[in-house]
């Protein structure tokens, strides 16, 4: 079957057909880009080579994925610019949908405006891959166990409707011993998504994460549990200006049960260098909306939790560095060789509304006239 690769004839069934009769697949570099109008879809015990600068795109009216394996073990993803192109797409359903119209409990071929999606595969590496303007996620991975993640960049400039919902990687629950490093670009929803409870349900564990840079994006990572447990996660070098949050460890979700608590345990977060950035899409712009730079929510128990070496210097927005919301019970919390400067107002470092069974604060260094601690 012929691969034409000139942005005008449907290559999906040419690069489908390549993918299924191969064990390592190196699509050749195009006239102009690949073009394609349905999902390609994976097997076991596969390689997927794509120059970095090769492009695949989405035809318009498609409304799918570009790329989604399940039930699989030994697969590699290695380059490629995905392009969901959004605006030529269905409309964000996250959106023009209530939730509750949307059933959160597996996965499955339901039009979610996800770039890429993995579900139930063991021993995955995805690299070096450009993921450009997706409807909602750029790579959701669930019950994937054994992963790598590396050198990932984001272009998002546009949403369909709004820029809203776009996460960059986003892990769901069953995800276990993964490394993640390098994720680059600006997104608007959550950059990296740790999130149980969410399209399904169940711990996720023993995740390294080494390397997140972005200017002016939503947030670095944000944490969710609605029952199940976030625990043995390593969080290290994250670089960046944020207009909602840093990092958030949250419970903030509607479909979850509300009687459930968030459950973390043993979170380490360290080398954060990180300040706010002004809100510039139009639905946010609400001061409500306005977090600290690592946000803990409420409804939450956490057994330990250790901050080290995050480094602020704030020139936008006047608000904590670290807060803990009310009804939320950290049982041991470090906080250690930090500093804090505020040139935009005098909030203080650290504001616990919760409850903190065992608290420790070492060596965090107050930069400014007329700023506390505490």
């Amino acid at each position: 079957m012929q691969l034409y690769g000139d942005g005008i004839h449907d290559d999906t069934p040419a690069i489908q057909e390549r993918i299924d009769s191969s064990k390592v697949f190196y699509l050749p570099v195009p006239e102009k880009f690949y073009l394609i109008s349905q999902p390609l879809k994976l097997h076991s015990d596969f390689v997927f080579k794509i120059d970095p600068n090769t492009e695949i795109r989405l035809a318009e009216g498609s409304s799918c994925m570009l790329l989604c394996g399940e039930h699989l073990q030994n697969v590699v993803i290695d380059g490629g610019i995905w392009d969901m192109q959004n605006t030529k797409q269905s409309p964000n359903p996250l959106i023009t949908y209530t939730y509750g119209q949307i059933k959160h409990d597996d996965m499955d071929d339901r039009y979610l405006g996800v770039s890429m999606r993995f579900f139930d595969i063991f021993n995955f590496t995805f690299k070096n891959v450009t993921i450009k303007n997706p409807v909602t996620f750029g790579a959701q991975l669930c019950k994937v166990v054994r992963f790598t993640i590396d050198s990932i960049t984001f272009d998002y400039s546009v949403g369909n409707p709004q820029l809203q919902t776009m996460d960059g990687v986003h892990l769901e629950s069953g995800c276990m011993f993964g490394r993640i490093t390098n994720l680059k670009g600006r997104t608007f929803d959550d950059l990296l998504a740790i999130n149980v409870d969410d399209f399904y349900y169940g711990d996720i564990s023993d995740i390294s994460v080494d390397g997140i840079f972005s200017d002016g994006g939503h947030s670095a990572i944000r944490f969710l549990s609605t029952g199940s447990n976030v625990r043995r996660i390593s969080v290290q070098n994250v670089f960046g200006t944020f207009y909602q949050y840093c990092i958030g460890i949250t419970k903030y979700y509607h479909l979850g049960n509300r009687e459930k608590r968030g459950k973390y345990d043993m979170i380490s977060l360290r080398n954060i260098y990180a300040s706010k950035h002004h809100r510039y899409p139009p639905f946010y712009t609400d001061k409500s909306y306005v977090y600290p730079v690592i946000y803990i929510e409420r409804e939450i128990d956490i057994r330990s939790l250790s901050i080290s070496e995050l480094h602020r210097r704030e020139n936008e927005t006047d608000i904590p560095t670290v807060f803990v919301d009310e009804d939320t019970v950290i049982e041991n919390l470090t906080i250690k060789d930090c500093s804090y400067e505020n040139k935009v107002g005098n909030a203080p470092f650290f504001v616990n509304k919760g409850k903190v069974k065992n608290l420790k604060l070492d060596n965090i260094n107050l930069y400014g006239e007329n700023l506390a601690l505490m």
